[in-house]
């Protein structure tokens, strides 16, 4: 009534939404309206965070000017380094280069025994080996009587 200066029996044959119209559009209302809200926090947030962000910059566009300076200034003294370096071996030379060094070297000297195989460890599992082999070829010969043993007994009743 205060923003159209109707009375209420007009407003009342305005309203002509079916009964649950009207409940839904102000759901509807009230949802944009927190979504705005929201939205509206959101970008006061990103703005401060742009401040912080600007001033930041500011803040550090300082630093990195000192940075990049210190790392030209470093480049400048390497290869000065370099150069100096370069400049004092072409003075040296090694006499060694053409002909190396000779060195005496002893008589190679055997051991008194050897260290590897073990021959008892290596005797005793060629003895395991073979009786594993041995078992293995018996109980596939004996296979078939085994089998047909077990097929033949008469079965118990329980």
């Amino acid at each position: 009534m205060a923003v159209t200066g109707m009375d209420m029996q007009t407003l009342a044959a305005l309203d002509l939404a079916p009964q649950g119209a009207r409940a839904e559009l102000l759901s509807d209302l009230v949802r944009k309206q927190v979504e705005l809200s929201a939205a509206e926090q959101e970008l006061a947030t990103l703005q401060v965070q742009f401040t912080d962000g600007q001033a930041e910059i500011v803040r550090l566009s300082r630093a990195a000017s000192d940075l990049q300076d210190l790392e030209r200034d470093f480049s400048v003294a390497e290869a000065a380094f370099a150069s100096a370096i370069a400049r004092a071996e072409t003075g040296k030379s090694d006499i060694y280069a053409s002909y190396p060094l000779v060195q005496v070297l002893e008589n190679p000297s055997l051991p008194d025994h050897p260290t590897s195989p073990n021959r008892k460890l290596a005797f005793l599992a060629g003895v395991a080996a073979t009786l594993m082999l041995l078992f293995g070829l018996s109980l596939g010969w004996i296979r078939l009587a085994l089998i047909s043993r077990m097929m033949s007994k008469p079965e118990t009743g329980v």
